[in-house]
């Protein structure tokens, strides 16, 4: 008996039934019944045959029930032996184990800081992997979480995975993303992909920064000035409202055609 195929996620098949008819005029007492491969399991039943009580006459029956179980991928074959003091009577069995998996690396990327003014950095990418020996269909890929606008999706390309991506066993497609924070602060997403596994995920953090420097007052206006006296004297303050350190290295005046500003 051939029971097809059968993911070793999935737990055993329904029982098959075999019926044990006695063709002999003879009786034939059931000594034993037995699979000789883990991965065929017999499965008792009331009514089954029942070793050391069940005795058929002539063109009488019982049943056995066993079920397939497969523990690792690939074809399997077995031996159900139902014995009898009549001699022994061998039911070839045979199955295929498979297995439908995916998964997603890296499980996080951090994209560490990036400056609000700078636009979306560096690109970073997440790779999607059929582990198993059965296709893996994409249903959607989507970026959620509160801060899901700051990580964009880039438009896929060549092998990248899209939404209506199918893989193959052992092949593999990428989902390429930039960070591109539009307010400072930690910012956190998570990427997921839906397919017919359960849904692989990956978390995505970075920091948005900013480098700005505002100068008070602006602007700087000087009262009157007589040209024959001294000139007075204002200042500038410079502070930084960025998260950034800023350098200052040199303070210069510019536009000042006449040098009226010193």
């Amino acid at each position: 008996h051939d029971f097809g195929s059968q993911d070793i996620d999935d737990g055993p098949t329904s029982s098959q039934l075999f019926t044990i008819t006695n063709n002999a005029a003879t009786t034939a007492s059931i000594d034993s019944v037995s699979s000789d491969s883990s991965d065929f399991v017999v499965d008792p039943q009331p009514g089954d045959c029942d070793p050391g009580t069940t005795t058929l006459g002539e063109d009488e029956s019982c049943t056995v029930h066993a079920y397939f179980d497969p523990g690792t991928t690939g074809a399997k074959s077995g031996m159900l032996t139902i014995g009898s003091d009549a001699g022994n009577l061998p039911v070839p069995l045979t199955g295929t184990g498979t297995q439908t998996a995916a998964s997603i690396s890296p499980a996080s990327i951090d994209f560490g800081g990036q400056d609000i003014d700078d636009g979306p950095g560096t690109e970073e990418a997440a790779t999607v992997t059929n582990d198993g020996t059965e296709p893996i269909n994409f249903s959607d890929v989507e970026i959620t979480g509160a801060d899901a606008g700051d990580f964009l999706q880039q438009a896929p390309t060549g092998d990248d995975c899209t939404d209506t991506t199918t893989l193959s066993a052992g092949a593999s497609c990428d989902i390429r993303i930039r960070f591109d924070p539009s307010t400072t602060g930690a910012k956190a997403a998570t990427l997921a992909v839906h397919t017919n596994v359960p849904d692989l995920t990956t978390d995505l953090s970075g920091q948005g920064t900013q480098t700005e420097i505002t100068a008070t007052p602006d602007p700087l206006d000087f009262a009157p000035q007589d040209v024959d006296d001294a000139g007075s004297t204002s200042s500038v303050t410079v502070e930084n409202t960025g998260t950034e350190p800023v350098d200052l290295n040199q303070a210069t005046i510019a536009d000042d055609a006449d040098g009226d500003f010193s």
